[in-house]
């Protein structure tokens, strides 16, 4: 074998043979989502502080849509009450810590252009505060204007109070149980007239375990600590870009904090300096936690990479490489045991004391992923991107292989042409193994193997040699450069037609369909490949 590329949108994989052969191989499918729900807009995920129901919540990204939302049941997705409907777009939303209430901050404006128009004006115009009792589907109280649009919402942990970060500086406290503002702070940032233009992150807030302490960020370079009881600002906490993320230690006397600049700071509440040395990274930092009774930290940089801290020396204990594309988000399972790891090519499973991944990375969850939340009792999860719409899985499900051991075992070892020996090393299997495999899995009910591409004539413009017939239902348009012809597979499953170049008759093309693979018969540097006009992304 000298070539094995994925085809079909990562549904196969295609290997090549020096004899000219080509063999088009079916990988396991992943589980599926056990319940999928379309939403109108991009958004995240909101999870109630118990772990049982979810909803859908907005993001304040400029351009999100979301106009209703509904409360779930994590453990099968079935509503627990009506869709609600607030009257506008759902930038936020936030369940209280005990109870059926779900709050959302929401604009004024029911689509983003006319949004855009009122995001800076005053005495609710912008955007409101509503507090809804999801079982019911029943606003609890009027909605409460807001001094410009909502950002983002934070309840304290014993639900006395909300904070909701509003653009242009302002931060408003609300007693939700009376439904009435108790005090409004002014961070003194002034962000009109730009956008909101980060997917989740453009105002945001968090108060300490111990609800003495609340910290907030918008669209500035700081994040700002304040007293909840004086509403006095301690502290500007500056960053040289703008910030992603923070969070309490559990004891309140620690925040931490993620940002653009490629670093992760821990900060002295009291003092407002810095508890322990930054935290470097190659690139942007989206996310900060810590762990182990706040001994560890684990950061989340966008190089797909978690990285594990000692909080008292600031050193790198290890990395887990999370093989994504753009990571945004992860949730923890029940004593640390699993992480789900979210991004913009799918979601990772990994071992949440080693980092290695268990299981392949899993695209069924959705693309574009940055919201993930995890059930109470850690076998569901539940995430939200770019795709619009609610995912819920089975983190069981996706551990567990879709075809026997052995027979995923001789998809690997053709696919890769090599084979575990005994000694647990790799070694590359001799060509009389290789088809011997390949002959085993010939295409039957079941079979790993999809096509098969024999020898079927010469290639007048490349040499004598085998040229390529197909019968997948495949149907990839390939292009061979050396010929300077294109022509597409057979869609006749059984037959045995060459590859024609559209246009009509002419010369078979070799190892053509592999990108980036040479035929014995080209000269040195040609290549086959797909047609950039393909649908196939294997290019």
């Amino acid at each position: 074998m000298v070539r094995a590329r994925f085809a079909l949108g990562g549904r196969a994989v295609v290997t090549a043979r020096w004899d000219g052969r080509i063999t088009l191989w079916g990988l396991p499918e992943e589980p599926r989502p056990t319940f999928t729900e379309p939403v109108d807009s991009f958004g995240r995920v909101a999870l109630d502080a118990e772990g049982r129901h979810f909803a859908a919540s907005g993001t304040s990204f400029r351009a999100c849509r979301l106009l209703t939302t509904q409360v779930r049941s994590i453990d099968d997705g079935r509503p627990v009450g009506p869709r609600i409907d607030p009257g506008g777009i759902i930038v936020d939303a936030a369940f209280a810590p005990t109870g059926p209430t779900i709050a959302l901050a929401c604009s004024a404006a029911t689509d983003p252009d006319r949004r855009g128009a009122l995001r800076f004006t005053p005495d609710g115009q912008a955007g409101n505060l509503q507090l809804w009792d999801g079982h019911a589907g029943r606003r609890l109280s009027d909605p409460i204007p807001l001094p410009s649009e909502p950002r983002g919402l934070a309840y304290a942990p014993d639900g006395s109070l909300l904070a909701v970060v509003c653009a242009n500086g302002p931060v408003v406290l609300v007693d939700p149980r009376a439904g009435r503002v108790v005090r409004q702070l002014d961070t003194g940032f002034r962000s009109r007239p730009f956008q909101p233009n980060f997917w989740w992150s453009n105002g945001m807030a968090r108060f300490s375990p111990d609800g003495r302490r609340l910290a907030t960020w918008e669209q500035g370079l700081s994040a700002q600590v304040w007293d909840v009881a004086t509403g006095r600002l301690m502290h500007h906490l500056k960053h040289d870009d703008r910030i992603h993320e923070a969070q309490f230690s559990a004891d309140g006397r620690t925040l931490l904090t993620a940002g653009r600049d490629a670093l992760a700071r821990a900060w002295d509440v009291e003092t407002g300096g810095l508890a322990m040395p930054p935290m470097r990274h190659p690139r942007i930092v989206v996310r900060a936690r810590f762990l182990e009774g706040d001994r560890e930290i684990l950061t989340l940089c966008d190089d797909a990479l978690l990285r594990v801290w000692d909080r008292s020396t600031g050193r790198l204990f290890r990395a887990h490489d999370a093989e994504l594309r753009l990571p945004q988000d992860f949730a923890f399972t029940p004593g640390r045991r699993e992480i789900l790891v979210v991004g913009k090519a799918g979601a990772s499973l990994l071992d949440g004391r080693t980092g290695l991944p268990l299981a392949p990375q899993l695209r069924s969850l959705g693309d574009g992923l940055f919201s993930v939340g995890i059930g109470a009792d850690g076998t569901r999860a539940v995430a939200s991107g770019f795709d619009r719409r609610l995912d819920l899985a089975r983190l069981d499900d996706l551990l567990k292989p879709s075809r026997a051991l052995g027979e995923l075992l001789d998809v690997a070892e053709l696919a890769s042409g090599r084979r575990v020996h005994e000694s647990g090393e790799l070694v590359s299997l001799t060509v009389e193994e290789w088809d011997e495999l390949c002959q085993a899995r010939r295409p039957g009910p079941g079979s790993a193997l999809i096509g098969l591409a024999p020898s079927s004539g010469p290639d007048p413009a490349l040499g004598p040699g085998p040229g390529i017939d197909h019968d997948a239902d495949c149907g990839l348009p390939m292009r061979c450069l050396a010929a300077g012809r294109a022509g597409t597979f057979s869609r006749s499953r059984g037959s045995q037609q060459d590859v024609q170049p559209r246009g009509g008759p002419g010369p078979t093309f070799g190892l053509g369909g592999i990108p980036g693979s040479v035929s014995p018969r080209q000269p040195p540097g040609d290549t086959c490949r797909c047609d950039p006009a393909s649908t196939c992304d294997s290019a």
